[in-house]
């Protein structure tokens, strides 16, 4: 009991440490947030020309908005069905204006991250790594088609999952719902206990590809290969080293603690009048975009120490011994 005790303490301390060692390759990359950040008006602006503004102009030409319509604005808005039906030419344009946009959007932030990992994955492996704007677009280049083939991928299992927990779903509800209407309090409790039982499984299936898919992209950057060798070695590496689910549980724990702190700090700046909330957003956008550098450098860390020893270059100088502590919680 109190050898699995300090193993647990023993894993936390180096999660923490790992952790600590990731702010390192993360602050020194810090023109990423500031990419990022830019990267916010840029999806605004695409927001207001390719939706908001072919939608304000179909909706205020198909009701004929004219001083009359402004003070009844019952009549204005009453018949919107046979509005929309005389204008399905124009809603069709601005679905297919909403589709473009969510594509670029998409597209956009999948580049951006292919970059990031790139770039992280570099200042984590060479200890005078320096951000590179040149460099940062072609870390994009080289991961932004494996990454997007690879989060479709995760998507097709996202999808079959939820489908195979539906069915399972209904079919244990013709079975469960009996149960669970009988007065026997033995029948209800195995009842309860089923119904406990498939939540748990489903549970675990959304953790285990959440996971899976995790350090899929970790190791598709690590070990530069393409996408669907990247999953398979993400199993191989979790079946191996089961403590890799602890451990994306404890860094994903951190950083929603971090990032609720952030917000809880946040909360008072945007109270000042004016210029609050000019200061609370981008406060909190900054600070939770570099939190989540430090994540995926903790990732990578963990990933590459657990699977070969660190060159004389890395830049967390860790040794075959931390590795072997970081991954004994089993």
């Amino acid at each position: 009991m109190f050898t699995n005790a300090a193993k647990w303490k023993s894993g936390m301390l180096m999660v923490i440490d790992t952790i600590k060692k990731s702010i390192g390759p993360a602050a020194k990359n810090w023109q990423i947030v500031l990419i990022h950040f830019v990267l916010l008006f840029f999806y605004a602006f695409g927001f207001i020309i390719l939706v908001a503004i072919p939608f304000a102009v179909i909706f205020a030409g198909s009701m004929d908005l004219n001083m009359q319509n402004i003070s009844d604005p019952i009549n204005a808005f009453g018949n919107i069905e046979n509005l929309l039906v005389q204008n399905l030419a124009g809603l069709a344009v601005a679905i297919l204006a909403l589709l473009l946009y969510l594509t670029i959007v998409s597209s956009v932030a999948l580049y951006i991250f292919g970059a990031t990992m790139g770039t992280l994955e570099k200042a984590v492996r060479k200890k005078n790594y320096r951000f590179g704007f040149s460099s940062f677009i072609s870390e994009g280049n080289r991961f932004f088609g494996r990454i997007l083939w690879l989060t479709f991928l995760l998507g097709l299992m996202l999808i079959a999952l939820m489908i195979c927990i539906s069915i399972m779903a209904g079919i244990g509800s013709v079975f469960i719902l009996p149960l669970l209407s009988s007065e026997s309090g033995t029948v209800y409790f195995i009842g309860i206990f089923i119904s406990l039982l498939m939540a748990s499984v489903a549970l675990a299936g959304f953790t285990l590809l959440a996971v899976a898919g995790a350090f899929s992209l970790v190791a598709l950057v690590v070990d530069d290969i393409k996408a669907i060798a990247a999953f398979k070695k993400s199993l191989a590496f979790i079946q191996r080293k089961p403590s890799s689910i602890l451990f994306l549980l404890a860094v994903t724990g951190i950083y929603l603690l971090a990032a609720c702190s952030v917000m809880l700090i946040t909360i008072p700046l945007g109270i000042i009048p004016l210029i609050g909330p000019l200061l609370s957003i981008p406060v909190s956008f900054v600070c939770n975009r570099f939190l989540g550098l430090v994540m995926i450098t903790a990732l990578i860390y963990f990933y590459t120490s657990s699977n070969r020893p660190f060159s004389n270059e890395l830049a967390g100088d860790f040794t075959d011994d931390f590795a072997d502590k970081l991954t004994d919680v089993n």
